[in-house]
């Protein structure tokens, strides 16, 4: 049998690899029964439901916790990227151009997701708890 601790690290593991996912992922624009929408969001749409598990078990602190840890495994991953983009490459690889363009995203498109995940987290939490 798994013990309460385990599960709570499972969860939020599972939480930030769906946060983490929904960045890598975001940049492919998809057609899902003739609506139009970033592949991120798939991911992102199990987070919430994993906030609210948590909130109902281990409480609200535990909650803000898990999401401020994936606001810094978030902002850790882009500066990773970026730092991946801007490396120099091996002289016989040939996707430069092509990584930099699915990697390189906009500092506004960054932000504007940085926020509302913050936002719709914190709230999704004060809702829950409601």
């Amino acid at each position: 049998m798994i013990d309460k601790e385990t599960k709570f690290l499972i969860l939020a593991s599972l939480f930030i690899t769906f946060l983490i996912a929904a960045v890598l992922l975001g940049s492919k624009i998809v057609i899902f029964l003739g609506l139009t929408f970033s592949a991120g969001i798939l991911p992102v749409c199990l987070t919430y439901p994993m906030t609210d598990v948590i909130c109902e078990i281990w409480g609200k602190s535990k909650a803000k916790k898990v999401v401020i840890v994936g606001l810094i495994s978030w902002a850790i991953l882009l500066i990773l990227i970026y730092i991946s983009v801007n490396l120099t490459p091996a002289p016989f690889w040939k996707f430069q151009e092509q990584y930099s363009k699915i990697f390189s995203v906009s500092a506004r498109l960054i932000l504007g997701g940085f926020l509302a995940y913050t936002i719709a987290q914190f709230h999704d939490i004060w809702a829950f708890l409601f």
